[in-house]
C-alpha cells in the first residue's frame, strides 16, 4: 500500500492535522533558509547597474514621447 493510499484511508481530523503539519515545517525550513542566505547576501557586493539601465530607458522614452507632441 502506497503513501497516498494510506493518506486516503485516514480520518478527515488526521487529514487535516498532517497539513498544518507540513504547513508549520515548510514555513520554518522557509525562515531558515531566509535568515541563512540574508546573512550571506550582506558581504557580496551589490550590482545595480541593469536598473540604471532601466532607469535610463525609461527616461530615453518620456524624452522621445515629449518631443513628438
Amino acid at each position: 500500500m502506497g503513501l497516498l493510499e494510506r493518506l486516503q484511508k485516514k480520518s478527515h481530523s488526521e487529514k487535516i492535522r498532517i497539513i498544518w503539519g507540513a504547513v508549520i515545517i515548510t514555513a520554518a525550513l522557509l525562515v531558515l533558509v531566509w535568515v541563512l542566505t540574508s546573512r550571506y547576501s550582506k558581504n557580496v557586493p551589490k550590482d545595480t547597474s541593469l536598473f540604471q539601465v532601466i532607469y535610463r530607458g525609461f527616461g530615453d522614452v518620456k524624452n522621445s514621447f515629449g518631443k513628438k507632441q
